[in-house]
Formats: structure tokens, sequence, C-alpha cells
């Protein structure tokens, strides 16, 4: 009847909520919000889609993803957006023979911000200036630097076989901020949505917000 018909929509029942995470994202943000979101709507399905920041901004931005999880500073408008999680980088050598001098860079259009800090610290003009090697996400970064084409910078806390099998490992804490975000639509109100977007936010341990 329609009263049973609205309660299952209510609950989301038979819907689907289109997810976007970055690898760093699904290692810190993504399980605890969909797990949380699981227990208050068991009947909603998840389609989940990995990407880079920029792709998953124009993914929200094109109505093609409901939630994603990426890395401010966000540059498309019509998104609003909450930081989850914040923490400080690594520059890992995972190579012998690495020049000490070459970075593996991260596109400038990805992350603008990230990029101009790198190079401030750094204090060159453009990091990665003579390896000319680019990877659109860290593990790209990690595969360039266990074949020794420079040091990776990746997030302190960020594990992967890659990292932990290298036998040539050299780790220096890098003061450059990393914030994880959970982003949406301003103009969508949809229930689902509001509600990952607020248990997202639940789970986090930063309490600031942009």
């Amino acid at each position: 009847d329609a009263e049973q018909v609205a309660r299952n929509a209510s609950a989301g029942k038979g819907q689907i909520l289109r997810v976007g995470f970055t690898q760093i994202a699904a290692q810190t943000v993504v399980v605890d919000a969909l797990s949380a979101f699981r227990v208050v709507h068991p009947d909603v399905r998840i389609r989940l889609f990995e990407a880079s920041s920029l792709p998953l901004e124009r993914m929200l931005e094109g109505h093609r993803l409901d939630v994603a999880f990426l890395h401010p500073p966000i540059q498309t408008s019509g998104l609003r957006h909450k930081v989850l999680r914040e923490e400080v980088g690594l520059r890992l050598k995972l190579h012998a023979d690495a020049n000490p001098d070459q970075i593996i860079s991260y596109p400038n259009v990805e992350a603008p911000n990230v990029m101009t800090r790198i190079s401030e610290e750094l204090d060159t003009a453009f990091v990665g200036t003579g390896a000319a090697c680019t990877a659109d996400t860290v593990l790209g970064a990690i595969v360039l630097a266990r074949s020794g084409y420079g040091d990776a910078l990746v997030p302190e806390t960020f594990r992967h076989p890659l990292i932990d099998t290298s036998i040539q490992r050299e780790a220096t804490l890098f003061q450059t901020t990393l914030f994880t975000a959970v982003s949406i639509r301003s103009t969508d109100r949809r229930e689902l949505v509001e509600d990952l977007f607020a248990l997202a936010k639940n789970q986090a341990p930063v309490e600031n917000s942009p």
C-alpha cells in the first residue's frame, strides 16, 4: 500500500547510493563512515567509485556521484564539504639508487595548493623538475619510488605492501598537511545523502571545519 511504499522510500529500500573515494580516504575514513551508514540504512545498496580528487569533484558536479571522500581544497563550485581528517606526510625513499633530489610529483591541476606548499618547503620552483615523473595517485607515486624514479610523498599513516616490503626504506617527516573530507552537492538535500554526510562527520576526530 501507499504507506508501506513511503516507509520503504524513507528507509532507502531498493535505492543505490553512489560513493566516490580516493586511495588515501579508503584507508582512513571511508570504512567507518559506511559501516555507520549501513547500521542506519541496511537496505541501501552502495556503488563505489575510486578516483583522484578532481575527477570525483567533476562526477559530483555532473550528478554521477552522490557523495565523495576526497582532499580539499575543493575547486568545483556548488559543493559543500567537511574535513574529517588531517595529517602530515612522509617523504619515502624506496630504492637504493633513487636520486635524492627528485620527488615524484602529483599534477598541479589535481592538488594545486598541496603542490605549492611542497614546492615552497623544498625551496624549488617546480617539484619534480628534472625527474619528469608524475603520478595521479599515491599508489602511482609509490610504484615510481619503488622503481627508483625518486622519492614518494605519502600520508604518514598510509600503508601498502610496496612500502612494507621495501628493503631500502628511508622516511623523512614532511610538514605539509593533507586534508581528507566528505563532499556533496550543496543543493542535494536527499535524506540518504545527508545521513552519510552527517555520519561521516560523526565518525571523524577532526573538530575544525572549513
